[in-house]
C-alpha cells in the first residue's frame, strides 16, 4: 500500500518507519498540501462571511436592496481572500523557484570545479612538448566557439 495511511503505518518501499516515511512524503508535497489547506480555509471563510451577510442584514420589504448589499459584501470578501491566496502561493512557488535554482547552480559549480581538477591532473600527467601542443588546440578551440577573444 503506498498511499499516505500506509506510509503512516509502516507499509511500503524499503521496510522504512511510518512517521520517516510520512515525514519525507510531506515533505515532497508540502506546496500542494499547504496551498490546499490556504485554500479551503478561504472557502470556509467565505461561507461564514456569507452566512453572516444574510442574516445580519435587516428584512426590509426590499429584496433589491438586500441583494445588493449582499453581493457588495461578498464581493468585497472575494476581493480581499483572491488577492491574499494569490499573493501566498505567488510567494511560496517563487521561494521554491529559487531555492531549485540555487540547487541547480550549485551542482553546476561542483561539475565545473571537477572538470578542472580533472583536465588539471591530465595535463600534468603529458610530456612538456604534448602539453604545449594540448594547450595550444584547446586555445584554438576554444576561440572558435566564442568563448575566449583571439588575441
Amino acid at each position: 500500500m503506498s498511499t499516505v495511511a500506509g506510509a503512516y503505518h509502516g507499509e511500503g518501499r524499503g521496510g522504512q518507519e511510518g512517521s520517516g516515511r510520512l515525514a519525507s512524503i510531506m515533505a515532497e508535497h508540502s506546496l500542494a498540501i499547504t496551498a490546499a489547506i490556504v485554500i479551503v480555509a478561504a472557502m470556509v471563510t467565505l461561507v461564514v462571511v456569507a452566512v453572516v451577510a444574510v442574516t445580519a442584514l435587516p428584512s426590509t420589504g426590499s429584496t433589491g436592496e438586500s441583494a445588493k448589499s449582499i453581493a457588495a459584501i461578498v464581493g468585497a470578501v472575494t476581493t480581499v481572500l483572491g488577492t491574499i491566496i494569490g499573493a501566498f502561493l505567488g510567494a511560496r512557488v517563487g521561494s521554491e523557484g529559487k531555492a531549485a535554482a540555487h540547487d541547480d547552480r550549485r551542482v553546476a559549480d561542483q561539475r565545473t570545479e571537477a572538470a578542472v581538477i580533472r583536465a588539471g591532473v591530465l595535463a600534468a600527467a603529458l610530456d612538456p612538448e604534448q602539453a604545449r601542443n594540448a594547450s595550444a588546440e584547446v586555445e584554438r578551440m576554444l576561440a572558435r566557439r566564442g568563448l575566449i577573444s583571439r588575441d
